[in-house]
């Protein structure tokens, strides 16, 4: 399947702004993001520089069948991400992009649907040039966002266009929203991932969010958003104990069909990063031959 031939020079979907204001306390957790998981050691990677990012290509990676899987990652240094996706021993490609602390600066970016189009067609140009083949496409694409990031993964999901292009999505310790005047989710900013919970649900999507205990105040927690997808999904969490590799406390989990909510213990900075390095283990369980 030529997926290539899906994306527009210019999407014609009307173009809005929804700003959740986040607090100095998160200002400081989403600096620490900058940082490199300190056992990983330097990236087995090439990174190219793109209009705004970077394309990280593992050095094991090779197309298949003339097909390109890529993760489009949203906050962080480019290098933590890059090393997270080395450590899933997936074979794909990366393109990672780290434009502010906040979500705002994703969601004013990416609320210009010819962004995310420029980078998927620029890094096409490049990979197509590394590996000597012009018919070089992409097929599966999996968007990863951590904290912040989760700004443009929303505003991805306001354009059909790129919601079909996108296959599989990966939510770590985010999305927020505002408050209602009755402190509670705001539907409007959290609609666009109900549809793909929604999606993922029947088998259309794959779709795995984690949360922390993390409480703002001042507006919704990860937490109280996954309640609310829960509660509209008409599910209940179960139980869960025990650690994995990344030593994350499991608390609970929701599982209907390829939408999955994981719920991790913890409420500070360090147990906030640990759901961006475990990047690795949630791609694992992304299907890229779907």
């Amino acid at each position: 399947m030529n997926r290539l031939s899906e994306i527009p020079k210019l999407a014609r979907s009307q173009i809005s702004s929804i700003v959740v204001l986040v607090p100095y306390s998160i200002i400081i957790i989403a600096i620490f993001c900058m940082a490199v998981h300190p056992a990983w050691g330097e990236m087995a990677g090439e990174r190219i520089a793109l209009v705004t990012g970077e394309l990280i290509i593992p050095t094991y990676f090779q197309p298949q069948r003339g097909e390109i899987d890529l993760v489009f990652h949203l906050h962080c240094a480019p290098e933590a991400a890059g090393n997270s996706l080395i450590r899933s021993g997936i074979n794909a490609v990366m393109i990672a992009v780290h434009i502010g602390s906040f979500s705002s600066p994703y969601q004013a970016y990416f609320s210009d649907p010819r962004h995310f189009h420029e980078l998927l067609e620029q890094a096409l140009v490049l990979l197509q040039d590394r590996f000597s083949d012009p018919a070089l496409r992409w097929e599966h694409i999996c968007v990863t966002a951590y904290s912040g990031g989760y700004g443009g993964a929303r505003e991805f999901m306001r354009f059909d266009d790129i919601y079909n292009l996108i296959d599989s999505l990966i939510l770590l310790d985010c999305p927020h929203t505002s408050y209602t005047e009755e402190r509670r989710v705001n539907p409007e900013q959290i609609a666009g991932f109900l549809r793909y919970a929604q999606d993922a649900s029947a088998g259309k999507k794959t779709f795995i969010m984690t949360h922390s205990e993390i409480v703002p105040g001042s507006y919704a927690s990860t937490t109280e958003c996954a309640d609310y997808l829960i509660d509209a999904m008409k599910g209940m969490r179960t139980p869960w104990s025990g650690t994995n590799e990344m030593d994350m406390t499991h608390n609970s989990r929701f599982e209907s069909g390829r939408f999955k909510i994981y719920g991790f213990k913890g409420d500070t900075a360090a147990e906030h990063m640990k759901h961006l390095h475990g990047l690795f283990l949630f791609l694992r369980q992304i299907d890229f031959d779907s």
